[in-house]
């Protein structure tokens, strides 16, 4: 599965019923547990996707909001932000029958590759109990904080190669970094 199957584009209107279902997926585990039905659970989702996109909207105009492809097919949204000497990783998210197959970790490797190139660090946001937890120690990731149920996680620059890579996953940055 080559990394160049992969591609990133700005998100749009017509990706909002993709992106809602997508949120949906990423909170099976907690409605799973609740004695709603399935109407009050879509509801209470379709709430809380709407309340999220807007507070990201709002509070990260700066940011890039993509949509994650696999050729054409959207599988999963990545926002991210870079400004001053860090790259913030606000939400990643693939499709459950996309999980685990090491999509997520190209993505984030090819982010941080980048992140390298321009002497930033990443940082991120992650519940005590996302499986995920191991990807990001394994790709240097310590924890550096908390805020209720989230763990801070960061990573420091790596020093940049003599010849770096360049992934196209990232070629299109709508920030300072793009021509840098």
């Amino acid at each position: 599965m080559p990394i160049s199957e992969l591609s990133l584009r700005p998100i749009a209107e017509d990706d909002l019923a993709f992106l809602a279902a997508l949120y949906a997926t990423t909170r099976d585990a907690e409605m799973n547990e609740l004695d709603w039905d399935d109407a009050q659970k879509a509801d209470f989702l379709a709430l809380q996707f709407r309340m999220q996109h807007q507070y990201y909207q709002l509070h990260y105009k700066d940011a890039c909001f993509d949509l994650v492809l696999l050729g054409e097919k959207p599988i999963g949204r990545l926002y991210h932000q870079w400004g001053g000497r860090e790259v913030r990783v606000m939400d990643i998210a693939l499709l459950p029958e996309y999980r685990n197959q090491g999509w997520g970790s190209m993505l984030i490797e090819a982010l941080l590759a980048l992140a390298d190139r321009h002497s930033l660090d990443v940082s991120l946001h992650a519940e005590y109990y996302n499986p995920v937890l191991s990807l990001y120690t394994r790709l240097g990731f310590v924890e550096t904080g908390e805020n209720g149920v989230y763990r801070k996680l960061a990573r420091p620059a790596a020093p940049a190669p003599v010849t770096p890579s360049h992934s196209p996953l990232f070629a299109q940055l709508p920030h300072a970094l793009v021509g840098a």
